[in-house]
């Protein structure tokens, strides 16, 4: 599926002015062929754009979240998406994230094969090493 209107790869990184509302519009124009998004340091994106990305980009394999004001629901709102099969999650600066949210990261099955939780103070050691990925970075 390559023509006009497909985007594989997308960066937004540090984007000030990108909100729920513009990954919403994103997700709804492109979700269906895009691969790889960045939203690293946008910092008015929360947990409630994940819904959407989880449900409309069933080819997405590479989603960066880093320095986002994402919690333990973004997690379990894309862990729960059934359409989604990422292979790589980063969450690095994610402050708000802790054990319970890591412990979503299960219903996410072998796809998932790097992991990047590096700043993310609410994690325990215990909470690193109940995750079932072997690539975690922390």
């Amino acid at each position: 599926m390559g023509g006009a209107g497909s985007v594989k790869s997308l960066d937004l990184s540090g984007s000030a002015r990108i909100t729920d509302y513009s990954v919403a519009a994103v997700t709804a124009a492109f979700g269906r062929t895009l691969e790889r998004l960045s939203l690293m340091g946008c910092k008015e994106v929360s947990e409630e754009s994940l819904g959407g990305i989880g449900e409309k980009c069933p080819k997405l394999e590479d989603l960066d979240l880093s320095f986002c004001t994402v919690g333990n629901t973004a997690i379990q709102r894309l862990a729960g998406a059934r359409a989604l099969n990422l292979k790589t999650l980063a969450l690095a600066g994610c402050e708000r994230i802790n054990d319970d949210g890591v412990a979503a990261l299960e219903l996410m099955g072998a796809s998932l094969n790097g992991l990047n939780l590096m700043r993310c103070s609410g994690i325990s050691v215990s909470g690193i090493e109940s995750i079932p990925s072997a690539g975690v970075v922390a």
